[in-house]
């Protein structure tokens, strides 16, 4: 039983986009927020319930809590009390972690994920009752008494922190909220570390093969910018979509003023946002458990690639093959990812009608 996955059963793509709307914010930073603050807030539970009488008064808040009319977050977000969801949540978790325990936490989030306090707190109030809810599940099912749920936490610790998205589990360290748990100290473990350490080579095979499209556009004739626009910034984005850290990207301002915009929309920052995400979903996949709670953010992508597909349409003839390569070459360095992520967890019959269908748009995309 993994409780993260219990958790992100409740979150479906249409959770994120009332999350966002309600917030004010863009799908991308929701899906990131989420991704970070429902195991944060689990994992300072897991600590919570580390002691004894912290396990008491955890099992308490989880009997007494209730969305009310609703069963869901889901239904919770579209009922008439909605905007009452995220303080009814952060009351709870201020109640539980004490009002520091909550800044600490809502402090680390909003570093992460680049927000102002206030609205880490709000998405950390929206998840709390999910949170809750999950744990509900399993204390009913299964009985448990205060020691009973301090042992499922504590099982649970794996599950949490390879949930938990790279570096963000830094941003927790030295709050006191995790206990001695030494397993959130590496953020993620297991298949998914294995995918990101792994990562380097695939990045340099990405990067040598945009040198080789820069050597030969050099004698390429009127092809040449199209080609150097589309191996110098992919080069820059196999760094940052398959390394653990977020290189300067390069600058091709030098080169042209070709632009990804539609309008008031940068094509090219969406499609990196799609990639950015796409890689954080990848690297949780470890077995079927984690497969099926992957399973609505990789459903949210492919939604996502078809706004994409729509706006590359719309660009410059000329931008349109500069753009088709970078997604061509990120498709070559993701579809391996995938394909072994699928294979190491075994989770095949979950996934691969959802991949197969983010792979036909990417190739699409790539033309």
């Amino acid at each position: 039983m993994n409780i993260m996955s219990i958790a992100m059963n409740y979150l479906g793509p249409s959770v994120v986009s009332k999350v966002a709307s309600m917030m004010g914010i863009q799908g991308p930073l929701a899906n990131k927020l989420i991704s970070a603050a429902m195991p944060a807030i689990l994992a300072a539970l897991s600590g919570k319930a580390a002691s004894a009488s912290g396990a008491g008064s955890l099992l308490s808040a989880i009997k007494d809590f209730s969305f009310g009319s609703d069963n869901d977050l889901e239904g919770a977000l579209n009922g008439p009390n909605a905007g009452n969801v995220a303080s009814s949540g952060a009351d709870m978790l201020g109640g539980l972690l004490g009002n520091a325990g909550l800044s600490s936490l809502s402090g680390a989030l909003s570093r992460f994920g680049g927000v102002d306090d206030a609205q880490s707190q709000t998405v950390l109030g929206m998840l709390a009752p999910v949170a809750m809810q999950s744990l509900g599940g399993q204390v009913a099912e299964n009985n448990m008494g205060a020691g009973e749920l301090a042992d499922f936490m504590k099982g649970q610790r794996k599950n949490i922190a390879t949930a938990m998205p790279a570096g963000f589990a830094s941003e927790l360290s030295g709050t006191g909220l995790l206990g001695d748990m030494d397993e959130f100290a590496g953020g993620i473990t297991g298949a998914a570390s294995n995918a990101v350490s792994g990562a380097s080579d695939a990045a340099g095979d990405a990067v040598a093969a945009a040198r080789s499209q820069v050597e030969e556009a050099s004698s390429g004739g009127g092809g040449m910018m199209k080609w150097i626009i589309g191996a110098v910034v992919l080069a820059g984005l196999a760094w940052y979509f398959l390394s653990g850290s977020k290189p300067e990207m390069p600058d091709t301002s030098a080169l042209t003023e070709q632009s990804f915009t539609v309008g008031d929309v940068d094509v090219g920052a969406q499609f990196g946002g799609i990639m950015d995400d796409l890689k954080g979903t990848v690297g949780s996949i470890t077995d079927a458990d984690s497969a099926t709670a992957a399973l609505p953010q990789l459903e949210d992508v492919n939604t996502r690639l078809d706004g994409i597909t729509d706006l590359a349409g719309q660009l410059p003839e000329s931008a349109q093959g500069a753009f088709g390569g970078i997604v061509g070459t990120a498709l070559s360095t993701i579809k391996p990812l995938i394909e072994n992520a699928i294979e190491a967890s075994g989770a095949g019959s979950i996934l691969q009608p959802v991949v197969d269908t983010m792979f036909e748009k990417l190739e699409g995309l790539a033309g």
